[in-house]
């Protein structure tokens, strides 16, 4: 099983669809420039990170069911962590609208572009203030992701 291979296939179906459903969002809704993420990273989340907007796409909890002789179900959480720096009264719209985009990606194509065989959202998170800074916010989505391993 190619551990690596199944989280970049994640991260490349993520850079490239996200921002399309940005944008498509900014066309219906164009009273906030929404942009797209400063980085996104194969990372755990570092709040310390001065651009306005990153992406953190990181692994966790790797379980394995016997599917047949064969074959195994192989199922991971995957977390979608993305931080937003500012103070802009609009900054709340710009983080739902993120949230909106993210759950448009992310239910469009449950394959993620072929990189596993079923996915689905299982929570989402706001965090209004992060490390006790009211300028850095942050929204979490924990998807369950699965595909057969042979």
């Amino acid at each position: 099983m190619d551990f690596e291979k199944v989280v970049d296939d994640i991260k490349t179906y993520i850079e490239t669809q996200f921002p399309i459903a940005l944008a498509a969002i900014e066309v219906a809704k164009p009273d906030i420039v929404l942009g797209k993420p400063d980085l996104y990273l194969l990372d755990y989340p570092d709040t310390g990170r001065q651009q306005a907007v990153v992406f953190f796409i990181y692994p966790d909890e790797w379980e394995f069911s016997q599917v047949s002789n064969v074959s195994r179900e192989m199922a991971n959480s995957i977390h979608l962590f993305t931080t937003f720096k500012g103070t802009s009264p609009a900054l709340v719209k710009k983080i739902l609208r993120y949230m909106e985009a993210l759950y448009s990606t992310l239910t469009t194509d449950d394959t993620l572009g072929n990189a596993v065989e079923q996915s689905e959202i299982s929570s989402a998170s706001w965090y209004k203030a992060i490390e006790a800074s009211a300028d850095t916010k942050a929204i979490e989505v924990v998807l369950r992701v699965s595909t057969l391993v042979h």
